[in-house]
């Protein structure tokens, strides 16, 4: 994936693994390939005028292609998904989180997780997630304290300041508190979430070098949700640079 010429993430495919899209319908090889998924070993989306199937590769000792072995978690992290977002969920798979460009990207690109479930994981210390936290409610306080300046700027009221100060304490209520004033204006509050920054490589590689079949279903999960974030993040970017570039011109 691209940003204005400067790419988002590289993506790492194992060698030996495959995409097929059987020319027809009928016939053994598309039956084989609709029963895999069925059975949750493959992903299937649809290519031109035909479905696809992915991944398989050549197996030793045996003709034609199969299913890659162990990839039922990460099949499973796809259920529910429209065939047209599959190839967006492959692309997250695919993604090599920890390589790093010459040319720094314009959006920050990193697979962020919970640091609850990382810990739960056993991907970081006990010490590592309380420090995560402290950052998470510092922001969080960050965040309120940057929205009182401005609604003290825009002319809010010494009552309407005191309500938000008074409400620096609970974020549920401070949000509903920003909510009163006008949507367009407002600056947008978010509660940022206690995270880990994954400094692993791509979903398919864990796969490949044995990860427990949990923790591979969930990276699976968190690349897809995190990938599409970041990818509505770039369009936003993109649509403002766009707007600023072209929005004013008569």
């Amino acid at each position: 994936m691209e940003d204005s010429g400067a790419p988002l993430w590289l993506l790492r495919t194992p060698a030996a693994w495959s995409a097929h899209a059987p020319q027809s319908t009928s016939g053994r090889v598309p039956a084989l390939c609709a029963s895999w998924v069925a059975e949750g070993r493959l992903l299937a989306f649809p290519y031109r005028n035909r479905q696809a199937f992915w991944p398989l590769q050549r197996q030793q000792g045996t003709p034609g292609l199969a299913p890659v072995p162990g990839f039922e978690p990460v099949a499973a992290a796809a259920a529910g998904l429209r065939p047209d977002k599959v190839t967006g969920f492959i692309e997250a798979v695919l993604i090599d989180w920890s390589h790093t460009f010459a040319e720094e990207p314009l959006l920050r690109t990193v697979l962020d997780l919970p640091a609850d479930r990382a810990r739960r994981f056993g991907l970081i210390t006990a010490e590592e997630q309380h420090r995560a936290m402290a950052e998470a409610r510092a922001m969080t306080l960050k965040t309120m304290d940057d929205f009182i300046a401005w609604a003290a700027e825009d002319g809010a009221s010494e009552f309407d300041l005191h309500k938000l100060k008074d409400a620096r304490g609970n974020a549920r209520a401070f949000h509903r508190l920003t909510r009163t004033y006008p949507r367009h204006a407002r600056p947008k509050f978010r509660v940022p979430w206690a995270t880990w920054a994954w400094p692993g490589g791509s979903v398919a590689a864990e796969l490949a070098a044995g990860t427990p079949p949990d923790l591979v279903r969930w990276l699976a999960t968190a690349a897809h949700s995190g990938s599409s974030l970041i990818l509505e993040r770039a369009m936003e970017q993109a649509w403002h640079r766009a707007f600023d570039q072209y929005g004013f011109r008569m």
